[in-house]
C-alpha cells in the first residue's frame, strides 16, 4: 500500500472525527481513495505521513503565497506567541494590520477582522441588509461564499426562481431570501432584480469565479453589474477570499477596475492562520456595532497570532525592492538578492557591462534603455545602458507604477575594494535613489571577501533591510553600511542601533550634478 501510514491515521481519525476529517473536502469523496495525511510543509512541498515529498499545488487552499513555513511569518509568530496568544482586548497589531489593508485595497475606509471567510461573508450580508433595510440577496450559481445558511442555496426548477436549500438544516424562509442568477449573464440578474424590485439588499459574487473552476468575468459583465446596483440601490459585495491580495496587491477591485461596496477576505489575509475580514467605506461600516445597529462580535477576532502572520505576509506582498550592482552574477550581489527576496518583490537592475554577464542593452542617440533579461526565482532582471545611478533612475521611472519602498545597492568587488570604486560604482545607485526620494541602503565591504564570508553576510543584510522597512528610514536618506569581516556582532548591533540613528540629523550632501541627498553612515 502506497499510503500505509495515512490509511492507518484515517482509520483512527474516523473513530472520533465525523468522516475522519474536519472539513468535508478533505475526505476525498469527490476523487476517491484515502485522504493523504500531511506531516510537514516546506516551501512548495508537503511531506506526508508516509515520508513522501509532494509538490503542493493547493497551498492550504490559497493563503500560502510564499509557500509552507515561510521563514518571516514563522519567526514573527514565534516572537508574538511568547508575549501571549489571545487577550480579548485591543492590541496595536490590529491597527497596524488594518492600516496596511486599507492602504492596499481600493475603495475602503474601515475594516473588521473576523476568523474565517465564511464569517466575513455572513457578516457582510448582514451589514448590507442593515444598511439598505432590505432583506433579499442575489448570489450566483456555482459561486461559494462559505457555509452560512444564506449561501447554501441551489437552483430551483424554473429559470428565474427562488432557490432551494442545498443542505439539511437550512430553513425554507432563509432560502426564500436568497435569489439565484447565472454568472456572466447580466440578463439573468436584471430579470431577478425586476421580479424583486425594491427588495434586494446586496449582490454577492466571486469577481473571478473559482469554486466552479477558474472563470473570469466576461468583458462588460462586472461594469454592467455595478451600474445596475447603483440604479437599484443595491450593494455590490466582492467575495475576495480567493482573489484578495493574489490577483493583485489590491485584489480584484484594483486589477479589474471595478469598485465594490463591501469586500470580504479570508485565508490569504492571515498568512495561513485562521482569519477573515470585511471592509467598506465609512458610511457603510458605521452601521456596524459598536457604532451602529448591526451586531457582530468575536472573542478571537484580531488575535495577535493571526494579525502578525497576516501583517508579515502582506508586508512582503506590498514591498517593492530594487537591487543594484555592477556584477549581477557575482557572489556578493547574489547574496544581496537572496536576502532581499525574502522580504518583498525584488527587481534587479544592473549596468550593461562585461562583468555583469547580462549581455548588452541598446543605446540610441545617447538615450538610455532598460533591457529585460529574464524572470527567475521570483524576481526580474534588467540590464541598463548607463551607470548604476542611471539604472536606478530608469527603474524608478519606467518599471514601477509607484515609487519602490527601498533601494539596495551592494558591493561585489571581492576583497580589498577601494573607496573610489565603491563611490563611483554601486554606491552611486543608492545616492541616486536618495536624490529621487527613495529610502536607500548602500552595503560596502571594504576588505570583505565574498567567497569566504558569503553565508554569514546574508543575515546581516536581511536584518538591516528589515529594520529599515519596519522603522521607516526617512525618504531620501541613504544609509551606508559597512559589513564587518571579523566582528559579526557589529553588524547586528548596527541594525538595532539604527532605529535611534534615524532620528538624528543627517549629513546633507550634493552629488556631482549639484542635486542634494542625505547621508547616514
Amino acid at each position: 500500500m502506497i499510503y500505509k501510514r495515512s490509511s492507518e491515521l484515517f482509520d483512527k481519525a474516523s473513530k472520533v472525527l465525523l468522516g475522519g476529517v474536519n472539513s468535508p473536502v478533505r475526505a476525498f469523496k469527490a476523487v476517491g481513495g484515502t485522504p493523504i495525511f500531511a506531516k510537514q510543509g516546506q516551501g512548495a512541498y508537503i511531506y506526508d505521513a508516509d515520508g513522501r515529498a509532494l509538490i503542493d499545488f493547493i497551498a492550504s487552499w490559497g493563503p500560502l503565497i510564499f509557500g509552507h513555513a515561510y521563514p518571516p511569518v514563522v519567526e514573527a509568530i514565534k516572537e508574538v506567541v511568547e508575549r501571549g496568544i489571545s487577550f480579548g482586548m485591543p492590541t496595536e497589531l490590529e491597527t497596524e494590520m488594518a492600516e496596511l489593508v486599507v492602504s492596499m485595497v481600493p475603495n475602503i475606509d474601515k475594516v473588521r477582522f473576523v476568523n474565517s471567510g465564511t464569517e466575513a461573508c455572513m457578516s457582510a450580508v448582514r451589514l448590507a441588509r442593515g444598511y439598505t433595510k432590505k432583506e433579499k440577496i442575489i448570489k450566483f450559481e456555482g459561486c461559494y461564499h462559505g457555509h452560512a445558511d444564506a449561501f447554501l442555496i441551489e437552483a430551483g426548477s424554473g429559470a428565474v426562481t427562488l432557490g432551494n436549500p442545498s443542505s439539511a438544516g437550512v430553513t425554507k424562509n432563509i432560502a426564500d431570501n436568497t435569489l439565484l442568477a447565472t454568472y456572466n449573464s447580466i440578463k439573468s440578474v436584471e430579470d431577478v432584480v425586476s421580479k424583486n424590485s425594491g427588495e434586494i439588499a446586496a449582490i454577492i459574487l466571486e469577481p473571478v469565479a473559482g469554486n466552479m473552476g477558474c472563470i473570469p468575468p466576461q468583458n462588460g459583465f462586472l461594469e454592467k453589474l455595478r451600474r445596475l446596483c447603483d440604479k437599484e440601490n443595491i450593494l455590490l459585495i466582492f467575495d475576495e477570499v480567493m482573489t484578495g491580495f493574489r490577483l493583485s496587491k489590491g485584489g480584484a477591485q484594483e486589477y479589474l477596475g471595478i469598485k465594490a461596496d463591501i469586500v470580504t477576505f479570508g485565508k490569504v489575509i492571515g498568512g495561513g492562520m485562521p482569519v477573515g475580514a470585511f471592509a467598506a467605506k465609512d458610511k457603510i461600516m458605521s452601521y456596524l456595532s459598536p457604532e451602529g445597529p448591526v451586531y457582530q462580535a468575536g472573542t478571537l477576532s484580531g488575535n495577535p497570532v493571526a494579525m502578525i502572520a497576516g501583517l508579515t505576509m502582506l508586508e512582503a506582498l506590498n514591498t517593492d525592492l530594487v537591487c543594484n550592482d555592477d556584477g549581477i552574477n557575482a557572489p556578493g550581489i547574489r547574496a544581496l538578492i537572496e536576502a532581499m527576496n525574502a522580504l518583498g518583490n525584488v527587481t534587479v537592475v544592473a549596468p550593461d557591462a562585461p562583468q555583469s554577464g547580462m549581455g548588452h542593452a541598446v543605446t540610441i542617440n545617447s538615450t538610455l534603455y532598460l533591457n529585460k533579461i529574464k524572470t527567475r526565482e521570483g524576481y526580474l532582471e534588467y540590464s541598463c545602458s548607463g551607470t548604476p545611478a542611471d539604472c536606478v533612475k530608469l527603474a524608478i521611472n519606467e518599471i514601477f507604477k509607484s515609487p519602490p519602498d527601498l533601494c539596495v545597492s551592494g558591493i561585489n568587488h571581492g576583497s580589498n575594494a577601494s573607496i573610489n570604486v565603491i563611490y563611483s560604482g554601486t554606491m552611486s545607485a543608492a545616492v541616486e535613489a536618495g536624490i529621487e526620494g527613495i529610502p536607500a541602503i548602500g552595503f560596502s565591504s571594504l576588505d570583505y571577501n565574498w567567497d569566504i564570508h558569503l553565508e554569514p553576510a546574508i543575515p546581516y543584510v536581511k536584518s538591516i533591510a528589515k529594520d529599515v522597512l519596519k522603522y521607516k528610514l526617512p525618504k531620501g536618506v541613504v544609509l551606508n553600511v559597512n559589513i564587518p569581516t571579523n566582528n559579526p556582532i557589529k553588524g547586528v548591533r548596527l541594525s538595532r542601533q539604527a532605529r535611534a540613528y534615524w532620528r538624528e540629523e543627517f549629513d546633507k550632501r550634493t552629488n556631482p550634478q549639484g542635486r542634494e541627498y542625505y547621508w547616514l553612515s
